[in-house]
């Protein structure tokens, strides 16, 4: 082994035609020697082909030396006796030249491309097991407001009055006129519509508020009844969703004494449609708030008396 004889007039020796040439091996009783294969590589007088060492490769035939084991790049792997470079595969990397294997992604990490040398961070909404390949989504009623989930765990419960879609990154508001009074609502139909005439603001856990043409009654308890609380809007006042007694705006031409006053009056015209009334929903002191400059009086009708000189 290690020689070969192809010249029965050589054949006189152990040497026989001589020793195996780099390249080649040559077992026992060779009369031709055997071209060494890809992954291999056989140095002079080899009897045996020998592996490429773990984190090389050969592409080619007939490597006569170690040193025509290349190393693998970063981002492959090569076991030994590799002929040639294997991309990690999707979950793995190798950051650094020369890998026999590949490694895994760490928890909360992922790679979703082969042939890479780091993994990424697993993004917000969605939690990343060891070896990922792809993000696994938070499920419906969680979200994940951070990078790097690492466990199913990562992803929070939904706040109250909020919900969360599957694969949610933040809690999103129930709509107006709705409430979440749970934690957990997995979808925008689990916010539960205000009983008519209340209403919400956006995110709201209670209906607190009134709808358009209806506005608080301040006067109310949280316990009473939905008609209670939400009256209809006063004659000569507007109301928009959401106003309470005092909040509410008045008609132009009308007018009240004070912010909580329920009796809203009209300005008193004269036959050419001129009045000292302008109108407003806080009378101030006697008239002030409504009268217009110089009038003064509930009706506006009294002149306001210059300082004397």
């Amino acid at each position: 082994p290690g020689s070969y004889g192809d010249n029965e007039t050589a054949q006189s020796s152990p040497r026989c035609s001589g020793r195996c040439p780099a390249g080649y091996h040559c077992p026992g009783a060779t009369v031709h020697p055997i071209l060494c294969v890809r992954g291999k590589y056989c140095p002079e007088g080899a009897q045996v082909e020998t592996d490429c060492p773990a984190g090389t490769f050969s592409a080619n035939e007939g490597v006569g030396s170690i040193a025509g084991c290349l190393p693998c790049r970063p981002g492959t792997q090569c076991p030994a006796g590799s002929a040639q470079e294997t991309e990690c595969t999707v979950g793995t990397h190798a950051p650094n030249s020369s890998s026999a294997t590949c490694t895994d992604c760490l928890p909360g990490t992922y790679q979703d491309i082969a042939g890479n040398t780091t993994c990424k961070p697993c993004p917000t909404g969605r939690y990343c097991l060891a070896k990922s390949a792809f993000p696994e989504l938070c499920p419906a009623g969680t979200y994940s407001d951070a990078t790097g989930g690492n466990t199913i765990g990562s992803c929070k419960q939904c706040v109250l009055g909020r919900y969360c879609n599957e694969g949610a990154k933040e809690p999103l508001e129930c709509p107006a006129g709705t409430t979440g009074a749970q934690m957990g609502l997995s979808s925008i139909d689990q916010c539960a519509p205000c009983v008519y005439p209340t209403y919400s603001s956006r995110g709201s856990t209670v209906c607190d508020s009134c709808q358009a043409e209806f506005y608080l009654d301040p006067f109310a308890g949280t316990n009473s009844s939905a008609n209670d609380r939400c009256k209809e809007c006063l004659i000569g006042g507007e109301c928009k969703a959401n106003v309470t007694l005092a909040s509410l705006t008045l008609k132009a031409g009308h007018w009240r004494l004070t912010p909580t006053s329920r009796t809203v009056s009209e300005c008193k015209q004269d036959t050419s449609h001129k009045s000292p009334c302008a109108g407003g929903w806080n009378g101030g002191a006697d008239g002030s708030g409504y009268c217009i400059e110089g009038h003064r009086g509930p009706l506006c009708e009294l002149c306001v008396q210059a300082d004397p000189v």
